[in-house]
Protein backbone atom coordinates (compact mmCIF):
# COMPACT_ATOMS: atom_id res chain seq x y z
CA UNK A 1 0.00 0.00 0.00
CA UNK A 2 2.83 2.40 1.20
CA UNK A 3 4.30 1.74 -2.60
CA UNK A 4 0.90 2.60 -4.35
CA UNK A 5 1.09 5.86 -2.62
CA UNK A 6 4.57 6.69 -3.49
CA UNK A 7 3.69 5.92 -7.19
CA UNK A 8 1.11 9.25 -7.01
CA UNK A 9 4.66 10.99 -5.39
CA UNK A 10 3.06 10.85 -2.24
CA UNK A 11 6.68 9.36 -0.38
CA UNK A 12 6.77 11.83 3.07
CA UNK A 13 3.45 10.36 5.04
CA UNK A 14 4.01 6.63 4.08
CA UNK A 15 7.20 6.58 5.11
CA UNK A 16 6.55 8.80 8.41
CA UNK A 17 3.64 6.37 9.26
CA UNK A 18 5.64 3.07 8.71
CA UNK A 19 8.46 4.39 11.55
CA UNK A 20 6.11 5.09 13.85
CA UNK A 21 4.58 2.20 13.17
CA UNK A 22 7.45 -0.19 12.95
CA UNK A 23 9.74 1.37 15.51
CA UNK A 24 7.46 2.97 17.70
CA UNK A 25 5.29 0.26 18.72
CA UNK A 26 8.54 -2.13 19.03
CA UNK A 27 9.92 0.55 21.41
CA UNK A 28 6.84 0.53 23.38
CA UNK A 29 6.50 -2.69 23.31
CA UNK A 30 9.80 -3.55 24.62
CA UNK A 31 9.35 -0.48 27.20
CA UNK A 32 5.89 -1.76 28.49
CA UNK A 33 4.79 -5.50 27.74
CA UNK A 34 8.32 -7.48 27.93
CA UNK A 35 9.21 -6.04 31.09
CA UNK A 36 6.35 -7.83 32.70
CA UNK A 37 7.02 -11.01 30.57
CA UNK A 38 10.79 -11.57 29.78
CA UNK A 39 10.26 -14.48 27.32
CA UNK A 40 11.51 -15.46 24.13
CA UNK A 41 7.62 -15.81 22.83
CA UNK A 42 7.25 -11.68 24.00
CA UNK A 43 9.77 -10.33 22.20
CA UNK A 44 8.94 -12.27 18.52
CA UNK A 45 5.07 -10.79 19.85
CA UNK A 46 6.39 -7.58 18.71
CA UNK A 47 6.62 -8.27 14.76
CA UNK A 48 3.67 -9.50 13.73
CA UNK A 49 1.56 -6.84 16.34
CA UNK A 50 4.12 -3.65 14.81
CA UNK A 51 3.40 -4.80 11.17
CA UNK A 52 -0.30 -5.02 11.35
CA UNK A 53 -0.26 -2.05 13.04
CA UNK A 54 1.39 -0.40 10.69
CA UNK A 55 -0.73 -1.36 7.65
CA UNK A 56 -3.90 -0.13 9.60
CA UNK A 57 -2.17 3.22 9.59
CA UNK A 58 -0.84 2.83 5.86
CA UNK A 59 -4.57 1.86 5.11
CA UNK A 60 -6.21 4.84 7.20
CA UNK A 61 -3.67 7.50 5.00
CA UNK A 62 -4.55 5.46 2.04
CA UNK A 63 -8.56 6.51 2.63
CA UNK A 64 -7.57 10.08 3.75
CA UNK A 65 -5.57 10.73 -0.04
CA UNK A 66 -7.07 8.67 -2.36
CA UNK A 67 -4.62 9.32 -4.45
CA UNK A 68 -6.34 7.73 -8.06
CA UNK A 69 -9.45 9.88 -7.19
CA UNK A 70 -6.75 13.20 -7.15
CA UNK A 71 -5.29 11.60 -10.76
CA UNK A 72 -7.98 10.78 -12.20
CA UNK A 73 -9.64 14.35 -11.74
CA UNK A 74 -5.85 15.76 -12.67
CA UNK A 75 -6.16 14.07 -15.91
CA UNK A 76 -9.73 14.82 -16.49
CA UNK A 77 -9.09 18.66 -16.38
CA UNK A 78 -5.98 18.25 -18.65
CA UNK A 79 -8.19 16.77 -21.10
CA UNK A 80 -10.97 19.47 -21.04
CA UNK A 81 -8.45 22.01 -21.27
CA UNK A 82 -6.47 20.47 -23.92
CA UNK A 83 -9.82 20.71 -25.89
CA UNK A 84 -10.26 23.85 -24.96
CA UNK A 85 -6.74 25.06 -26.38
CA UNK A 86 -7.39 22.83 -29.72
CA UNK A 87 -10.81 24.79 -30.28
CA UNK A 88 -9.04 28.27 -29.62
CA UNK A 89 -6.65 27.23 -32.36
CA UNK A 90 -9.91 26.18 -35.02
CA UNK A 91 -11.37 29.33 -33.97
CA UNK A 92 -14.37 27.15 -33.22
CA UNK A 93 -15.09 28.93 -29.92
Amino acid sequence: MSGYLRGFGISFMPALFTVIGICGVRLLWMATVFPKSKTFKTIMMAYPLSLSFTAVLIFILLIMFRPSNRFAKTMNNKKKEKIVIQKREKGDE
